[in-house]
């Protein structure tokens, strides 16, 4: 480089010599909260005791309890699992779209909807197990990551 000479500045996605970072605050615990409700969807929500299927069911009896994860813990016709990733993705899916000025407010009110009927189906289904434990942390995170992106 001569002396003298200026660099030039790298231009942003508008063209404006801005400079964005790669991922906000808000856009990190989107992300992290996504991953810990999809995670937590595949693990242990409940325990059943062993079944036995009548006369023939006392030969065959499940030595221990039936570790039972959120994709088969049912709440209505639908999975307690399903919905807590169907939830989860579609908040995080709002990631791919930057809101305008007038419809930011309902974005905003989307993401943390959803974010919070997450934590409620943690809630209702709460115990010493880790699945709901890391579906209800996924929650707070996506209504955190909503809060701090949609300013």
């Amino acid at each position: 480089m001569e002396p003298g000479a200026t660099r030039e500045q790298p231009s942003g996605p508008l063209g404006d010599g801005s400079r964005r970072s790669w991922l906000s605050r808000g856009e990190w615990a989107t992300l992290l909260g996504m991953a810990l409700c999809v995670l937590g969807s595949a693990l242990t929500w409940e325990k059943r005791p062993p079944l036995a299927l009548g006369s023939i069911g006392t030969i065959y009896l499940q030595r221990g309890p039936a570790y039972v994860t959120g994709y088969d813990v049912m709440m209505g016709r639908l999975s307690a699992g399903w919905l807590v990733v169907l939830a989860a993705t579609t908040c995080a899916a709002f990631l791919l779209w930057e809101p305008s000025g007038r419809t930011r407010p309902v974005v905003k009110a989307v993401r943390i909807a959803l974010s919070a009927g997450i934590c409620a189906v943690a809630l209702l289904n709460v115990g010493p197990y880790p699945g709901p434990i890391a579906a209800l942390i996924g929650g707070i995170l996506l209504c955190v990551g909503a809060l701090l992106r949609e300013r």
